[in-house]
């Protein structure tokens, strides 16, 4: 009967691991429109013609913005190989189970936090360099 309680405690924490993990997608997801709307403010707002000096911080930005995209793309892919994986285990607890697989989990989580704490940075870095561009352009007509 022992068992049978540890089996439904790693059932549970496995379900747990998934659920953190959908949750990832979704990250994921917020990413992928916050780029969206970076490369709009990039395209609209900060035009090569009016940014004065700034071609160097819009370089920057781009260059983030980009690894950025890429750094979301190969997530997806790493989160969504991780549930495949992850899926089976919860309804077959008999199958083994190692240390990768909460190793994994912890590298996702890492990877994902650093991706949210990388889209904040861009976003503050690209409002900032808009505000510059805003400025040298409204001292152009005073």
């Amino acid at each position: 009967m022992n068992i049978t309680s540890t089996d439904t405690q790693l059932e549970y924490e496995l379900q747990d691991l998934y659920i953190a993990s959908k949750h990832w997608l979704s990250d994921i997801a917020f990413a992928e429109d916050e780029a969206k709307f970076f490369h709009t403010v990039i395209d609209k707002y900060i035009k090569p013609d009016i940014i004065n000096g700034h071609d160097a911080k819009l370089h920057h930005c781009k260059m983030m913005l980009y690894q950025q995209q890429f750094e979301v793309i190969d997530l997806r892919n790493n989160v969504a190989a991780y549930l495949a994986f992850l899926t089976p285990l919860i309804s077959d607890t008999s199958k083994k189970i190692g240390i990768e697989l909460i190793e994994t989990h912890s590298m996702l989580t890492d990877r994902i936090a650093a991706l949210l704490d990388a889209v904040r940075l861009l976003k503050a870095e690209l409002f900032a360099l808009a505000e510059d561009v805003i400025d040298n352009e409204r001292n152009l007509f005073i």
